[in-house]
């Protein structure tokens, strides 16, 4: 049997008990330290004794290390906003992302900071578009695994209009694009309210309007919010009586303080 044995001087040998062959000298390899392959050759390594070396190269893998990709969560905006609209992710090798939009018509996303952690928003119109984050890797990292969230952008501020003093709203289809309408107010679906326009009178809430476009899309549009004023007060504040009210009997009204009664209707 024969052993593999470092002695005092440096050298090399592999003895069986009977004669011990030494060897001088090193091997090599080709220099780097990035992942990947790197051949092992002969170098300077000899053998004494006049014996005839039979060399077979030999293979070192460096292997590239995995890393991980982090995409934060992002917010539904109107299609009009004038917010800065910012994607941040990170990957754990510190390696810069790259981003990319599925559906470049209704949004686009371009590399912000030098870093490479943070990407800025474009929206061209309302619809539906996911956002990819991705970390392609280098000599030292394999690829990660690429991170992807859903962006929304609703329908712009100025497709849900008022009319008539708040007593109705109605949606702006210029173009003809909407086919159909599910209306809600403060995030409940409005049964059976399915029209182009909606009747409130003056109700005082959140309301927004889902619609199905002539090619099957679905979208929500921005909040339309009906703020308490002199005209809308009185979704909440008039008073009645008496309530059931008999054949024949007087009907009391209690209006808002300070509301001009003649600009006031009341429907029953």
């Amino acid at each position: 049997m024969f052993y593999n044995i470092r002695k005092a001087d440096g050298t090399y040998g592999y003895e069986d008990g009977l004669e011990s062959i030494v060897l001088h000298g090193s091997l090599s390899r080709k220099s780097g330290g990035n992942g990947g392959t790197y051949v092992i050759n002969q170098g300077n390594l000899t053998f004494v004794d006049d014996y005839d070396v039979t060399f077979v190269e030999g293979i070192f893998t460096i292997k590239r290390a995995t890393q991980t990709v982090t995409l934060q969560p992002i917010a539904r905006q109107c299609a009009d906003s004038d917010d800065d609209i910012i994607l941040q992710a990170v990957s754990s090798s510190g390696l810069p992302i790259r981003f990319e939009s599925s559906n470049p018509n209704v949004a686009i996303v371009s590399t912000l900071n030098d870093e490479g952690n943070e990407g800025w928003v474009y929206i061209n119109s309302a619809g539906k578009t996911v956002f990819t984050a991705y970390q392609d890797g280098n000599d030292n990292y394999e690829s990660a695994q690429s991170v992807g969230r859903t962006f929304f952008a609703d329908l712009p501020s100025g497709t849900i209009i008022s009319k008539w003093n708040n007593e109705i709203l109605v949606i702006n289809n210029k173009g003809e694009k909407f086919a159909a309408y599910q209306w809600y107010r403060n995030g409940e679906m409005l049964m059976g309210e399915t029209n182009q326009e909606l009747a409130i009178y003056g109700f005082v809430a959140d309301y927004h309007v889902v619609v199905i476009t002539t090619d099957g899309e679905s979208i929500k549009s921005c909040t339309y919010r009906l703020a308490l004023t002199n005209s809308s007060a009185r979704s909440s504040n008039i008073k009645a009586y008496p309530n059931p009210l008999p054949r024949g009997a007087q009907l009391t009204i209690e209006l808002p303080e300070g509301l001009d009664e003649e600009s006031y209707s009341v429907y029953l």
